[in-house]
């Protein structure tokens, strides 16, 4: 097993993490030091975005209907030839995607907030599949030394490459990839198969919304590379017939998630949720409203440890405020 907690428990003492997820709130939550905590820290959502921008983007996602967007959002996708599942908890997706993956498949995922929440790594390989974080290699390199080369073979052999998004445009349908490193976009472009999960946080009404949280992201946090995947490729070069996956996967399932966003969405922490995740997992500040969303302990202590050692810019805005509703 390649997951990102595994090899975090090769170089920490005392009790062992058991998941992905347990390892990103051991971080976020300032428990856990050192590289490897440094290594995750770098995916959070830190970055000083153009203001005006992230402005823009902030006031267009406070105005969103989730519901009526989601009402769209399969259409929308599905008419592109991709495979669209509402997920309404953590477990429907994981159960989706068990039954899309099968047992007996090599896979590569995304090291993401929306995956590990559904412990999709962990679940897969409980189902006796063979399973790699791509960010584990960069670590294992970071940490020991190595060469990547093997790895970029075994994703070219892969079944399935997992990934996040970093928004899905409803109208039309299509998915935004910010890829955080060579190999991970090579998970989308190279296995047979591809899988998405989305939150409903990151739907986008449509292409010029989804180009600016991506413009945003890359401005922000540097990132040199943005794809777009507009469903399985097609060709009509042999005797004009269309062919489907022509190159790249032959198919895309995209699996949007709720578990608990829509709620939350709705409620007193809207604002919060109305801050875009320019990287893979949140910002430490942010934290605290994500243990909420997912139900889990200790948000309050999390938020007042944040408060009171002033740790609570986030995106070049004090969320002081918002925290204190926790």
């Amino acid at each position: 097993m390649s997951l990102l907690y595994s090899l975090a428990n090769s170089e920490i003492t005392g009790s062992k993490l058991e998941s992905n997820l347990e390892l990103i709130d051991k971080v976020l939550s300032w428990e856990l030091t050192g590289k490897v905590a440094e290594f995750i820290r770098s995916y959070s959502s830190y970055g000083n975005p153009p203001s005006e921008l992230l402005n823009s983007v902030m006031r267009s996602r406070s105005e969103i209907s989730v519901d009526s967007m989601l009402n769209n959002a399969c259409r929308g996708l599905e008419e592109n030839r991709m495979k669209c599942y509402i997920a309404e908890t953590r477990e429907d997706a994981g159960k989706i995607v068990r039954e899309i993956v099968g047992s007996g498949k090599v896979v590569f995922k995304s090291f993401a907030l929306v995956l590990e929440e559904c412990g999709v790594g962990e679940h897969l390989v409980r189902e006796g599949n063979e399973v790699y974080d791509t960010e584990y290699p960069l670590l294992l390199k970071e940490l020991r030394g190595g060469d990547l080369s093997d790895y970029r073979e075994k994703i070219e052999r892969a079944d399935f490459g997992i990934t996040d998004v970093a928004a899905l445009s409803v109208d039309p349908g299509a998915l935004f990839l910010l890829p955080s490193s060579g190999l991970e976009r090579l998970i989308s472009m190279a296995p047979l198969k591809h899988i998405a999960l989305v939150g409903l946080d990151q739907l986008a009404p449509s292409y010029e919304e989804g180009f600016r949280i991506v413009e945003l992201a890359m401005l922000s946090k540097g990132y040199n590379y943005a794809g777009v995947v507009g469903g399985p490729s097609k060709t009509g070069d042999i005797e004009k017939k269309v062919v489907y996956g022509a190159h790249g996967p032959k198919e895309v399932h995209v699996i949007i998630l709720d578990d608990g966003r829509r709620e939350h969405m709705r409620g007193p922490f809207k604002d919060a949720l109305s801050l875009p995740l320019l990287g893979k997992i949140p910002c430490p500040q942010l934290w605290p409203f994500w243990k909420k969303i997912l139900g889990m302990d200790r948000s309050g202590e999390l938020a007042k440890y944040l408060i009171d050692r002033r740790l609570t810019e986030c995106l070049g805005i004090d969320i002081t405020p918002l925290l204190k509703l926790l």
